[in-house]
């Protein structure tokens, strides 16, 4: 984090020449503002740039060029849904249904669409139920690693969230559909998006639903 000086400065100069103001008021202002740091620092997400998650260009379907700028529309949209959650939910977690969750942003951020075939792509798993090595989809396996069954298990699981997700959003697309998909998708375990109806669950991803009012980014 850096610190962002004119804000604080800005709050200065209010609190002393506003209205009621005076260097007692700043004074008094000021435990409030130094308690609430987002107030005067800045966060930044310094992002790598190459082909997402390793999957190269021909693999995807683009030309070179085309998918490293495809590839930071993801990364951007993905990292900021991992600090979304840290701003909502007090944490960022490392799982496969906030990767999950955030490649959904991202593929909605760089294409407009939610892309089920790119989705199984990143987790090396577009042969179903063969599993390429080197996909993201082995990195959340537990640690002692699951047994193979529950690792074939989860993987169909996986696949078959990944389809009603794009189900789901094929009736909404848009950065206001992407900010409710996250929101509600991060309200529900893994085996429920895989278990369909997130209509029910989460509400139409234009219209809205069970999780409208909540805060979300955009």
């Amino acid at each position: 984090m850096l610190p962002a000086r004119p804000r604080p400065d800005k709050a200065r100069d209010e609190a002393e020449h506003g209205a009621d103001g005076s260097p007692a008021a700043w004074e008094a202002e000021f435990p409030r503002l130094a308690a609430n740091k987002p107030l005067y620092q800045d966060r930044f997400i310094i992002l790598s740039r190459g082909p997402y998650s390793a999957v190269t260009a021909d693999s995807a379907g683009f030309d070179e060029a085309t998918w490293l700028d495809r590839s930071s529309d993801i990364r951007r949209a993905h990292e900021c849904t991992h600090y979304l959650t840290l701003r909502l939910f007090g944490q960022m977690r490392s799982n496969l249904l906030d990767e999950l969750v955030a490649d959904t942003a991202g593929l909605v951020a760089a294409f407009g669409r939610f892309e089920a075939r790119l989705a199984r792509l990143f987790f090396g798993i577009e042969d179903h139920p063969r599993y390429r090595p080197g996909g993201r989809f082995e990195n959340y396996l537990g640690s002692p690693r699951l047994s193979d069954e529950a690792v074939r298990v989860l993987q169909a699981v996986l696949v078959q969230a990944i389809d009603q997700i794009e189900a789901w959003l094929a009736t909404g697309s848009g950065p206001t559909v992407a900010d409710r998909a996250v929101v509600g998708l991060l309200s529900l375990s893994l085996e429920q998006i895989a278990a369909g109806d997130l209509a029910t669950h989460v509400g139409h991803p234009r219209r809205g639903g069970p999780v409208d009012g909540l805060e979300t980014f955009g």
